[in-house]
């Protein structure tokens, strides 16, 4: 097959890509010499969509080994993913802030959940999950957690999903902090996500957790919640947390996992299908337009509705939803919400 794959590339995109591949790595190595030189504190270099087969597990062997061969691997790692690298970092420096070292815990939906592999990841989400709890600068404490973070993994049964809900409400009743990230995504299946969102709403608990985060990879999902979990945690420990601002970051994370990926999305890309348009990762300018209309007027009143279910004490004075570029993969809210009068 590679040798079949090679002939219909050609030797010169080949040796271009490979070309490539090889500054990518060299400028990796640039910067790991820079940790060791100690011009760089903490170094995380994030592989984003990348499986556990390719041409990339040799540079990341080849990575890890300079790792260790420095001797810097408290303060440099290779990790999967990469958008969420951002909220995990700013969250690390939140925490370092005020000398906080957030103790988490992690718990699977079901027995063997932490073998769960990402298939654009080159390991299994408890490595993920484990490096990611200490890049957040936290540390692992499954008996005496500050957060505990709830992992939904692909084949969980109904019996299970009743015992997790269970779970996340004590847990809230109780005072403690849950965060929930639901990778049943990984299946490429919408309908448990959504569902269990919908007995989220249902226990009346979706709108009390510290974090919810679905459709992305483990480690995108994963780095998200931890990010805004700890946030938050920080913000009640200074007496800086304002509650407006996590209802609308959680707010946002429900409508682009739950409500438009798993409802909106799906019924946006049939009709242009049905319209003769099945490429959805660019758009041609008329359509795109046409596309984001329909975005909006599927998704507002859906995005209203679940406001109102999830934080009946808060109005929206902005709730804007629409795509930023002209595809059909993502979207951006733009949010503002204010107390409910009377």
């Amino acid at each position: 097959r590679a040798a079949h794959l090679r002939s219909l590339m050609g030797e010169d995109v080949l040796k271009q890509y490979l070309a490539t591949r090889e500054r990518d790595r060299d400028v990796d190595l640039a910067a790991l010499r820079l940790v060791s030189g100690g011009r760089v504190n903490d170094l995380v270099l994030g592989q984003d969509d990348a499986g556990p087969v390719g041409l990339h597990v040799g540079d990341v062997a080849t990575l890890q080994s300079t790792v260790q061969r420095m001797g810097i691997a408290n303060r440099a790692a290779i990790e999967p993913g990469a958008d969420e690298l951002g909220i995990v970092l700013v969250a690390h420096a939140i925490a370092r802030s005020i000398h906080w070292t957030p103790h988490i815990a992690v718990v699977y939906s079901r027995p063997g959940g932490g073998q769960t592999q990402d298939p654009l990841e080159f390991r299994p989400i408890r490595m993920t999950i484990g490096a990611l709890i200490a890049r957040v600068g936290g540390a692992r404490d499954d008996v005496h957690p500050d957060l505990t973070l709830y992992v939904r993994v692909p084949h969980t049964t109904p019996s299970q999903d009743a015992t997790l809900i269970r779970a996340l409400q004590m847990q809230i009743a109780a005072g403690h902090s849950a965060a929930l990230v639901d990778l049943t995504y990984l299946t490429y299946s919408y309908a448990p996500q959504a569902a269990f969102v919908q007995q989220l709403v249902d226990a009346g608990i979706a709108g009390k957790l510290d974090a919810y985060s679905s459709w992305n990879t483990d480690a995108n999902s994963v780095g998200i919640a931890l990010g805004e979990a700890i946030s938050a945690g920080a913000g009640r420990r200074t007496a800086k947390y304002d509650p407006i601002a996590h209802a609308e970051f959680l707010l946002d994370r429900y409508i682009d996992d739950y409500l438009y990926h798993t409802r909106v999305r799906p019924q946006v890309n049939a009709e242009l299908t049905a319209q003769g348009v099945s490429e959805h990762y660019w758009l041609a300018p008329d359509v795109a337009k046409r596309a984001n209309a329909r975005v909006r007027e599927l998704i507002t009143p859906l995005s209203e509705d679940l406001l109102h279910r999830i934080y009946p004490y808060y109005r929206a004075q902005k709730l804007d939803v629409y795509l930023p570029w002209p595809r059909t993969a993502e979207i951006r809210s733009d949010i503002t919400l204010a107390p409910r009068q009377g």
